[in-house]
């Protein structure tokens, strides 16, 4: 029988794909992870689309390196630019 995964086996998995592609878009990876893990890592929010839940996306920061930051505006992490505030995760 399977182990069942953890929100840290979630986020690995997430910096993995990080790693393969330098950037990870929210939407695909929710619905990756919908399909992989479980309905249960997954919420629809206000908007209606599906998201993250936060003891995933903790885990995901305590583990990934100073230089990926969140594009609120593209919905998706990237590494960091020269234009980017050095001491935020969060960007445009």
């Amino acid at each position: 029988m399977a182990k069942k995964k953890t929100a840290a086996d979630i986020a690995k998995w997430m910096l993995e794909q990080f790693e393969e592609c330098g950037w990870l878009k929210q939407k695909h990876c929710a619905y990756q992870i919908m399909s992989e893990f479980g309905e249960e890592w997954v919420y629809i929010n206000k908007n209606r689309n599906y998201g993250i839940v936060k003891e995933v996306l903790d885990e995901f920061q305590k583990i990934t390196p100073d230089d990926v930051v969140w594009s609120r505006g593209r919905q998706l992490w990237r590494r960091r630019e020269e234009w980017d505030a050095p001491d935020s995760r969060m960007v445009r």
